[in-house]
């Protein structure tokens, strides 16, 4: 991809690149054992320096084509709440869409109006016909937002994940182009 990332302005929420000055409030808000005990890829505990590390890779990958992020923020105010990002394989086509909303922000829809948001982008804007995502079969919340935003379970690959010594099912959700309908209703494109 080239140029700048899109930014993506939905009801109540604005999806916009990661800033640095953007460390702290994700380093605040994930480091939470429950963010941890609920993904792959999350450090507990998670410090600045990780957010840090995270926020800077984010530019390379997007340059690359491999990826975008978006950091998920509140209209009114600009707080950000959480993270949206999807990991882009061009070759097929497809896309496999992650997400984290900060504890504070649960509960209020945010999720599943960004994840609504992202893949109509993704069929709309970067041509995939797939999404997938994933969610630890006991993180039932995840689960509700895939199909809240027109995902549908496609597969348990059991104990597929090794977390602490423990092998945890993976449940797999996705949408094709064709199954997700108007992707422009969900959102619209706005400079940063």
């Amino acid at each position: 991809m080239t140029g700048e990332q899109d930014v993506l302005r939905t009801s109540r929420l604005v999806l916009r690149p990661f800033r640095e000055e953007d460390a702290e409030p994700v380093s605040r808000l994930l480091d939470n054992y429950e963010f941890y005990s609920n993904t792959v890829n999350i450090p507990f505990p998670y410090t600045l320096e990780d957010a840090v590390a995270f926020i800077s890779s984010r530019r390379e990958v997007y340059l690359r084509g491999k990826a975008v992020a978006w950091a998920v923020t509140e209209a009114e105010g600009g707080t950000l709440v959480g993270c949206i990002s999807l990991d882009l394989d061009r070759d097929a086509c497809s896309a496999e869409m992650g997400y984290w909303i900060g504890i504070p922000w649960w509960n209020r829809g945010y999720c599943t109006e960004a994840a609504a948001a992202v893949l109509g982008y993704a069929f709309a804007k970067l041509g995939a016909n797939l999404v997938e995502a994933s969610h630890f079969a006991s993180n039932q919340a995840s689960g509700r937002v895939m199909r809240a935003a027109g995902m549908r379970m496609d597969a348990v690959l059991r104990q597929r994940v090794c977390k602490d010594g423990e092998f945890i099912d993976l449940v797999v959700y996705s949408v094709t182009a064709a199954e997700f309908g108007r992707s422009e209703d969900y959102y619209r494109v706005e400079p940063d």
